[in-house]
């Protein structure tokens, strides 16, 4: 029961960590598409040191964000066919359940 309390508070911290980057895109980044338009131009023989490190940085981070992205995509489907079954309508009827008893 504590291992999966964990883990439930665990997947809701991340959730929201990745929530609040939303907007904050990695993949847009002004900077990483002009060194991938430099590199589709010009090859990667054409980046310096600091743009070769930088584009690497936000490389993987623009992956993440999408792994992020897929993975609230199908949180969202499977609470959409579980029909509000999970965590989030538990804590709403506990919330609704402590407000009529008080």
């Amino acid at each position: 029961m504590k291992n999966r309390t964990i883990k439930i508070i665990s997947l809701i911290l991340w959730i929201s960590i990745v929530e609040g980057q939303t907007g904050n895109n990695p993949c847009e980044d002004k900077r990483y598409l002009q060194i991938v338009e430099k590199m589709d131009k010009e090859g990667i023989g054409s980046l310096s040191e600091p743009e070769w490190k930088y584009y690497k940085l936000k490389d993987r981070e623009c992956v993440e964000y999408n792994i992020s992205l897929k993975y609230l995509e199908k949180t969202d489907e499977r609470k959409q066919v579980e029909g509000g079954r999970g965590i989030v309508g538990l804590v709403i009827a506990l919330i609704f359940f402590g407000i009529l008893i008080f």
